[in-house]
Parts: structure tokens; sequence; C-alpha cells
């Protein structure tokens, strides 16, 4: 699967070499399925990683040309406010950051960078970056705090918690003098042992897209009817808004999961990765059965094929969370992914797929289970 992977990679940089010699930048993209006016940021800090992979396995000097430049969009001063934090999309009313996840993907490339160029001023802005949000120590959970500066309040997503503390135990992981590394991972360690705390799953090992909060009793009561209304409606396969929310859910479990996989590389000692029902979770999102249905349905799920691809995530997360990816389910989803979002003019991941500039980034996901092939 190796070299389908960089096979994969090589084909889809063709058709944005040309775009980023241009413009220095990859192309924007709507954050999937939800139609947001995304900035190029978040694309071309995927593409960078794409780009510098392949250079360092081709040593082809147009994939380094490529990551030169993406990496000198990504840390110009007009992509983040004054505080550092990135700014991720242009939408009224919503923050412009895209809640942590935002931070989190930007971080994300930030660290790749340092690994490829030794460059300290690449952490030097990631830890800047990661401390523009603010961790409250009541709840252990981060705030979103935009380019201006404005709270907007817990970042309720339970996935975008999740991948924020993940980088952020990967940026703490390199060794360097600077003080606040002891600070972000501080911050990350009282998440990760309360973990639990917010986490909440179906019976079949499903996570709640929804952080817990554990509030009042009114709060709870709301909480598990909503949980219980979207388990029903999706196990029943109901035509309603709880069942859309539980279709939501299946299609960001490799996703999820792929988060826990960054963070088991990192912090492998959380009680989480212990918890019988996790291990449900890391069952079902690694189960041929599951995968393949949801991309069999009629629309395929838009969730996880034309946008949290499962062909893309699960091979690191099977290997990081069930030590080893097999190669006949990785070659089936690739196949399944292909063939689902295979253009007329015969070019990847365009047709059936809400966002292609978006999808074709998130390839940059393989990469990890590369890097760990590499070693």
């Amino acid at each position: 699967m190796y070299e389908k992977y960089i096979s994969l990679l090589i084909s889809l940089s063709d058709y944005m070499v040309k775009k980023v010699l241009e413009s220095g930048n990859a192309f924007e993209g709507k954050n999937g399925p939800y139609n947001n006016k995304d900035t190029a940021l978040r694309n071309s800090t995927h593409w960078y990683q794409i780009f510098a992979f392949l250079y360092h396995e081709t040593k082809e000097e147009i994939y380094k040309e490529c990551s030169d430049r993406l990496l000198l969009f990504i840390t110009n001063a007009e992509n983040y406010g004054s505080n550092m934090a990135p700014k991720c999309r242009t939408d009224a009313n919503i923050d412009d950051i895209n809640g942590l996840i935002g931070p989190a993907w930007t971080i994300e490339g930030l660290i790749y960078a340092y690994r490829n160029t030794r460059e300290f001023k690449l952490l030097d802005i990631a830890y800047d970056i990661f401390l523009s949000q603010e961790f409250d120590t009541k709840d252990n959970l981060w705030r979103i705090i935009d380019t201006q500066g404005k709270n907007w309040g817990y970042d309720l997503t339970f996935n975008h918690q999740l991948w924020f503390a993940a980088v952020g135990y990967e940026l703490a992981s390199i060794t360097c003098e600077d003080p606040r590394r002891a600070k972000v991972e501080n911050q990350c360690n009282m998440f990760g042992n309360n973990i639990t705390k917010h986490l909440r799953y179906y019976p079949n090992g499903l996570f709640c897209h929804i952080a817990y909060m554990g509030y009042s009793g009114k709060y709870k009561l709301k909480y598990y009817i909503k949980k219980y209304l979207r388990y029903v409606s999706g196990v029943l396969c109901l035509k309603n808004k709880y069942s859309e929310m539980y279709n939501l859910e299946k299609g960001y479990l490799c996703f999820d999961l792929y988060g826990f996989a960054i963070l088991k590389q990192y912090n492998p000692n959380l009680q989480v990765f212990s918890d019988s029902i996790f291990r449900k979770a890391v069952e079902l999102g690694t189960n041929e059965d599951f995968l393949m249905k949801m991309a069999n349905e009629i629309p395929f799920n838009k969730y996880a094929f034309a946008y949290n691809s499962p062909a893309f995530e699960y091979p690191f997360v099977a290997k990081m969370l069930r030590g080893t990816a097999d190669n006949k389910l990785c070659k089936k989803l690739l196949d399944k992914q292909i063939d689902l979002t295979m253009g007329s003019d015969n070019t990847y991941l365009t047709s059936n797929v809400n966002d292609p500039n978006t999808l074709k980034a998130r390839a940059y996901e393989l990469i990890r289970f590369l890097d760990l092939e590499c070693d």
C-alpha cells in the first residue's frame, strides 16, 4: 500500500503545483459539507505536508519549491490576529478560527515544518497559536478566542478539543528550553487526565459529537434525552434531525479516532486508552462492515467519504490503536474512495463531493501512517 499511497499523493499534487507556484498558497475550500468561507490557510497547511513529504521521498525539486512557497504563506503574519489566532474563515456571525480545530491544523503543519527545517521560529509561532486560546482549569477545556480577541466560550465539539490537545502534546514533545513548552504540556495533561468527563458514547461504541459538561440535573436530562433520540433514530434509519446528527457522528468516527491516535503517540498512558468502551469505539471505527456500509449507502455518508475519508484515516488509526493496519482493508477503502469520487475526466476526488479542494488536501492524513512505515 505504501507505493499506492505515494502514487495517489503524486497524482493529486499535479493539480496543485501550478496554483502554488502562481499564488504561493493552496486553493481554499468550504470546510467540507459546511459551506464556510474558508481562507487558504487550512488547505495550505495540509498541502505543505504533502509537498514536503513528496520531496523527502522523491527528491524532485518541484515539490521542495512548492513546500517552500507554502511555508512562506503559512508563516505570513497577515494570516493571524495580533494575538496569533489563525484566520481560517470569513463567515459572518461565527468565530473566524473554525473553533479549536483551525488552530490545531495550523499547529500540526508548523510542527511538520519544524521537523523538516529545524527552524525554531516555526515552534515560536506554534506556541503563540496554541496559547492564543484560553484554557479553563475548572472544566479542563479550552475556550475559543478569535483573531480579534473575542471569547466565544467553550468549543463544545469534542473532536476539536481532542485534536487541539493532541497537537499540543506533539508540540510539547519537542525538546527545547522555551518556558511555554511546560505551559502547553500542563494544559494538555489537565485535559487528558479529565477527558472521560467530557466524552460520551453510544452503546455500540460511537462517540457523541458534543462534549458532555455535566452541569445541572436539567442539563443532564436534556443531553441524555437527545443522545437517546439520536441513537434510536439512527439505528432505525428514521429521517429526522436526530438521525442526521447520528449520521454525522458515524462519519466522524475515524477522524475522532485519528485524534486519539495522535494522542496515544505522544501520551500512551492516559486512562482513556484502557477503558473497555473506548476499545469498543476502536473496534467499531476499524470494522470493515461499518466503514464499507457508509460507502455503500445511497447517498454515501457525506461526512465520511466526502470529507473525513476512512481511506486516509483508517491506516494511522489502526496502526496506532490496534497495532497494525489490514492491507486488504486499506486497499478496499482507497479503491472505494476513488470509485465514489472519480470525476468524468478521470480526476481523483472531484465527483459527488461538496468541497473537492478540501477533500484532496485531506489526503495529507496518510502521511502520519507513511512516516510510521518509513521508521
